[in-house]
C-alpha cells in the first residue's frame, strides 16, 4: 500500500473516532479529575499547494501532505482555563525532475511555543479548544542535488485546534485532535538560489487531524 493510501486510511480512522466519541463520552465513569496533561500525537496535514510549484518540473511526490509529530504539556486552572506548551517536528518531501535531473528534497522543521484555551468535559472525556503560537527551532530543506536551503528569517507561526482525551482509566486517554495551522518559512535559500520560485515563502498552512496518547497527572 502506498504512503498516500496509508494517510487516507489514517485520516478516516481519526474522523470516525471523532464522530463516535460523543456516545462514548456519555457512558458512566468514576474516573478521578486530574489537572495536568501530557499528550503526544501524529498529525497529517494538507498544506497549501502554492509553494510546491516549479515551472517545467515533473513531480513524483509533492510536499502537500506533511507528517507532524507533536508533544505537549499543560494544566487546567480554575476548572476551565488551559495553559500549555507544544512542540512539533515536521517531515515532508517532494521529488521532481527538472532539466533531466532528479531531486529529492526533505523538509526539516521544528517548532515550539505556548498555547492557551478553554476546557470542557467530564471524568470520561475532556474537550480542549486551543489557540497557540510556534517559534522555529530549525527550518531548512535538504536536497540530494544541492546543499541545504536555509532560512534567513525566524518568525512566529500560529494555529487553532480542538482535541478530545477519551479516557481508558484515570490516567491514560486516547488523544484526538484537529485544527488549522498558519505556517510560512521565509527566505529559504542555497546561496543566491531560492527554494521557492520568485523568492517567495514556503507556505505550509492548512488543516490537520491527529491521533495519539494522553497521560493525566
Amino acid at each position: 500500500m502506498r504512503l498516500t493510501n496509508y494517510k487516507t486510511v489514517f485520516t478516516g480512522i481519526v474522523l470516525g473516532l471523532l464522530l463516535t466519541a460523543p456516545a462514548f463520552a456519555g457512558s458512566k465513569s468514576t474516573f478521578s479529575s486530574r489537572k495536568f496533561l501530557f499528550y503526544s500525537s501524529g498529525d497529517i496535514g494538507l498544506a497549501s499547494p502554492e509553494s510546491d510549484s516549479v515551472s517545467g518540473a515533473v513531480y513524483t511526490k509533492k510536499m502537500r501532505i506533511p507528517l507532524v509529530a507533536c508533544a505537549g504539556f499543560g494544566v487546567t486552572l480554575w476548572s476551565r482555563l488551559w495553559l500549555g506548551a507544544r512542540y512539533e517536528f515536521w517531515w515532508a518531501q517532494r521529488e521532481l525532475e527538472t532539466g533531466g535531473s532528479q531531486s529529492l528534497e526533505t523538509l526539516r522543521l521544528q517548532t515550539l511555543g505556548p498555547e492557551v484555551g478553554w476546557v470542557r468535559g467530564n471524568p470520561r472525556v475532556t474537550y480542549l479548544f486551543v489557540a497557540g503560537g510556534q517559534y522555529p527551532l530549525q527550518q531548512k530543506v535538504d536536497s540530494t542535488i544541492a546543499n541545504s536551503y536555509n532560512s534567513s528569517s525566524s518568525h512566529w507561526n500560529y494555529f487553532v485546534r480542538s482535541s478530545m482525551e477519551l479516557r481508558f482509566n484515570s490516567r491514560i486517554a486516547l488523544h484526538l485532535e484537529g485544527g488549522y495551522r498558519w505556517v510560512k518559512i521565509k527566505g529559504l535559500q542555497n546561496g543566491v538560489t531560492s527554494f521557492v520560485q520568485g523568492n517567495g515563502d514556503l507556505n505550509l498552512s492548512g488543516p490537520f487531524v491527529g491521533l495519539g496518547l494522553g497521560l493525566f497527572f
